[in-house]
């Protein structure tokens, strides 16, 4: 018998893996946006520089964006996060 039974198999190897790619979401750009849009927050960190784990943190104690639940899953309206930045659609279509 031989040293190793699994010896031969151990050769084989496994195919290698694809690169995961990523593409980038689009800035959205939230005056443009209708006021009951919905954002993800990807969405929103994209929008205001915030890292997803501090809106999650923020989301836990109460803070950041106003958050509504659709079909379970979090998302921003367009309007909360406006308010929560404290942009007035107004001013920003006039400018």
């Amino acid at each position: 018998m031989t040293e190793h039974a699994f010896s031969d198999a151990a050769k084989i190897s496994a195919p290698a893996r694809r690169p995961r790619t990523h593409k980038p979401r689009p800035l959205p750009n939230l005056t443009a946006l209708p006021p009951h849009a919905a954002l993800d927050r990807q969405q929103v960190c994209a929008a205001t520089g915030f890292a997803l784990q501090t809106l999650k943190v923020w989301a836990k104690q109460g803070r950041g964006p106003r958050i509504t639940y659709l079909e379970g899953r979090p998302r921003y309206l367009v309007r909360d996060v406006l308010d929560w930045m404290g942009v007035s659609r107004d001013a920003t279509k006039s400018a």
